[in-house]
């Protein structure tokens, strides 16, 4: 319609038929007829599977790209804190404490949620585990004249790549315009410099019956996504097929406990990535997990693996991994990725502690706990080189249960900083008020998970129908995330009869078996990993080494 004049549009819209000269009518549908076309042609385009998602696209220059790059990161003191308000949490040899970068400020009432030192110069220098343009470092200080706690006299913030030698800030911070104030922060500017290491030197008062007291540490910077094995390109086609999935009838003979190649024959195309699972507890090691991929996830189809992707499920609650219960197992756990040629089948896909506001999980329900375990689990991955090569998928579920907003997803993002790809769960809930039929399925299910982060890709990292829901309008939906959702990026089906929600499995309906078999074929969903992303591959394995 935007193709005919705006007389043509108003008899088109308002007049009658019979009111339009035979030469007006014919001329009209020919303008009409001519702007379908138009509109068919460039829809057909966007639909093709040539579809794209550039992870490099232009930032909209509002955009906030500063943020707290201090957020959670270790730190080492040189003086042992007072007692009274000792750090939590130390992790040797790596920080001295939790309280610093916490992101939790105190006042007069909640002090103890600092650190203080009697009188005397102290030295607090944060790791921010990778190089980042800083701008700005902030102190949160508490005074109680009462208790004998007074302000830093100054502390001077300096700068390093590598802790051989120190660039000291220009200004020194001070609190001599706090006016009174029990508790205040304090800044310095920092001129965009590049640094891996933050050192705040704090000086005491004169008196040395005073003590100092600090509950924050903030460094601004530059922040910008790091966009891994994002395909330009396409979808990543992925499943979690386990041999109990298949009838006994069906698994001719296969022992296998990931019935890969059942699943590949049943719905017709190559798997480029698979789902497995381990739980996070010690005594289940990653050579357990090396082992399975070794026999799964190997070279096997035209020269090239698929992703591996693994759901790393913690048996306890967030508090005791906040306050570092499992810290040895972490250390020992990533210790062995990095020792082991865990490099020749690809980068590793963590998903730990997925479904985290889902009331089925140990670790639900403490959204602070869980940000600071996930950030410290994080930080000793970083330490030992793990970070740079290897992805952490962050994954909810797509429906928080219950529904509270203290149970929000959003509430458990750890942040930008520590997460590559976002994940979700994607399955029917129950139908009910809050979920009629219509916001049942994937492409509403979705949105949720698109509020979290603006810019990361977004996986599927399981999902499926229900006995409660239509299969083959489920499947449609799952396939027209490709029009819909280009930040998809990766799907994942999980393939299995679940004794409280039915059956998940692609055959117990062939009806949606076959509406599966004819989408997938779409080049769209890929059943091979890009050229692109092996060339990735090998420049992150080359810097990380």
């Amino acid at each position: 319609l935007h193709l005919l004049s705006r007389r043509q549009r108003q008899m088109c819209i308002r007049d009658r038929p019979y009111n339009i000269p035979l030469n007006m009518k014919l001329k009209n549908l020919w303008l009409i007829a001519v702007a379908i076309l138009i509109y068919a042609c460039n829809a057909e385009e966007t639909r093709s599977w040539e579809v794209t998602f550039d992870p490099n696209k232009p930032k909209d220059p509002n955009e906030q790209s500063i943020i707290n790059v201090a957020a959670g990161k270790f730190y080492k003191m040189n003086v042992v804190a007072n007692s009274a308000y000792a750090d939590k949490a130390p992790l040797d040899p790596w920080t001295s404490g939790t309280k610093l970068t916490d992101e939790e400020t105190g006042t007069l009432s909640t002090k103890n949620r600092g650190v203080g030192w009697d009188a005397q110069t102290v030295e607090v220098i944060i790791d921010l585990g990778s190089l980042r343009n800083i701008t700005e470092v902030s102190v949160h200080a508490i005074s109680d004249p009462t208790s004998q706690i007074v302000f830093p006299a100054q502390i001077e913030v300096s700068t390093s790549k590598d802790k051989s030698q120190w660039e000291k800030a220009a200004s020194p911070i001070t609190y001599s315009d706090s006016n009174g104030k029990s508790d205040a922060w304090g800044k310095t500017d920092i001129s965009n410099v590049a640094c891996r290491y933050v050192k705040a030197t704090l000086k005491s008062s004169a008196s040395t019956s005073t003590m100092m007291l600090i509950d924050e540490i903030k460094v601004m910077g530059e922040f910008h996504n790091d966009m891994k094995y994002v395909p330009e390109k396409g979808c990543y086609h992925g499943a979690f097929p386990p041999l109990y999935g298949f009838d006994p009838e069906d698994r001719e003979g296969s022992t296998d406990q990931c019935a890969v190649a059942l699943f590949e024959k049943l719905v017709g195309k190559q798997l480029s990535m698979i789902l497995w699972y381990q739980n996070m507890e010690p005594g289940r090691n990653f050579s357990e997990m090396q082992t399975v991929r070794e026999k799964y996830w190997g070279k096997n189809y035209q020269g090239k693996y698929r992703f591996f992707l693994y759901g790393w499920l913690p048996v306890i609650p967030t508090q005791q991994m906040a306050n570092g219960e499992l810290d040895d197992f972490h250390k020992s756990y990533f210790a062995e990725v990095a020792a082991q040629k865990v490099r020749d089948m690809g980068p590793i896909w963590f998903r730990p502690a997925n479904e985290m506001n889902g009331s089925w999980t140990p670790y639900y329900g403490d959204p602070t706990n869980y940000v600071k375990a996930w950030r410290r689990m994080y930080n000793i991955a970083e330490q030992l080189g793990v970070t740079a090569y290897n992805v952490f998928v962050w994954s909810p579920n797509s429906v928080s249960m219950p529904g509270t907003e203290a149970n929000a997803m959003k509430n458990y993002y750890p942040g930008d900083m520590y997460v590559d790809w976002l994940g979700v769960s994607c399955y029917p809930p129950s139908l009910s008020a809050t979920y009629p039929e219509e916001r049942r399925y994937p492409l509403t299910l979705m949105q949720g998970i698109k509020q979290v982060s603006a810019d990361k890709p977004i996986m599927i990292s399981e999902g499926g129908y229900s006995s409660t829901c239509d299969h083959q309008r489920w499947v449609r939906e799952w396939f027209k995330l490709k029009d819909e959702e280009p930040r998809v990026k990766a799907v994942v089906w999980e393939n299995h009869e679940n004794a409280e929600n039915g059956d998940r499995r692609l055959q117990s309906d062939p009806l949606a078996l076959e509406l599966y078999k004819e989408l997938v074929q779409d080049p769209y969903w890929l059943d091979l990993i890009p050229d692109a992303v092996y060339s990735e591959i090998e420049t992150r394995k080359n810097n990380s080494k």
